[in-house]
């Protein structure tokens, strides 16, 4: 058996066993070459040789079990790397030539951009809410400037004025302005659910008249409180349509997974991971 294969718990195993077989080695040994071969020679090197062996043992199996910590950790970014240049390489040809967007960070994924303009290519929404704004509004809307028949938009949330101007600023600069809005909407505290929770402090009229059709979701912050994301569907269930599809960035994250889960609950809807370096659910409302 390859050492990498070898778990901590076989190490303690191997040390424990190593140090009886050392000490008796070692007292047998000590036994054997003393004058008086007396019990005190005899246990005076069983004990040295089991500490000495034991010692060694658990020094080397440490070392092997830290070392194959530090290569799954490697292979598994190298893996999400691998994944991330494969989702820029197919995003890429999406976008327009001028249209430099910024992957990873604090900026959306390249995998989580592929995956929504899958569903956006896949679904060709006319109203699209995202909680959270950044190049992940601008990839929306000249996505939604594509498409043909009716009036398309992104309405994007922002809980920072600073964040919320650069995204207009980004719009502007691609003639994306008909095609989005950015509202800053500071956090304040929703009595949900008999939880006291963070969420967006959004005056709910200044969305249209028609349903959501898609609901990108990649804030707040997981640091402002725990489950930060979940109010989303609770505050905005009733705006969504039957065929909304909802998207969740960070979904390896406990928080952002315990809301998927609920959300599937509370909507009685199919859950979908999509994987990814940070994780991705999707949720599929009855297209019936």
């Amino acid at each position: 058996m390859p050492l990498s294969d070898i778990s901590k718990r076989d190490w303690r195993r191997a040390a424990v066993a190593g140090a009886l077989i050392g000490g008796v080695i070692t007292g047998t040994l000590s036994w054997t070459l003393s004058v008086r071969s007396s019990g005190v020679a005899t246990l005076l090197g069983f004990v040295i040789g089991a500490s000495l062996f034991g010692f060694l043992l658990t020094l080397v199996g440490s070392v092997n079990v830290k070392l194959n910590d530090i290569r799954e950790t490697v292979i598994g970014h190298v893996g999400d790397t691998r994944d991330e240049l494969r989702s820029m390489a197919n995003v890429r040809p999406l976008l327009d030539e001028e249209m430099l967007l910024q992957f990873g960070g604090y900026a959306m994924s390249a995998h989580f951009a592929e995956v929504v303009l899958r569903l956006l290519m896949q679904e060709r929404p006319k109203l699209v809410v995202e909680c959270g704004s950044g190049s992940s509004t601008l990839l929306v809307a000249s996505r939604l400037k594509k498409f043909e028949g009716g009036d398309r938009r992104v309405i994007a949330l922002d809980h920072e004025e600073k964040y919320a101007d650069i995204t207009r600023d980004l719009l502007s600069r691609h003639n994306l302005n008909e095609w989005a809005e950015v509202y800053t909407a500071p956090l304040e505290s929703w009595q949900i659910n008999d939880e006291s929770l963070s969420w967006y402090g959004i005056d709910l009229d200044v969305l249209p008249d028609r349903k959501i059709d898609m609901l990108v979701v990649d804030g707040p912050p997981a640091e402002s409180r725990p489950l930060a994301r979940y109010p989303a569907i609770p505050v905005l269930k009733r705006h969504l349509s039957k065929e909304c599809i909802i998207i969740l960035d960070d979904g390896d994250r406990s928080g952002e997974s315990e809301a998927a889960h609920r959300w599937a609950e509370e909507l009685g809807c199919e859950l979908e991971y999509a994987g990814g370096a940070r994780g991705t659910w999707i949720l599929h409302r009855d297209h019936s």
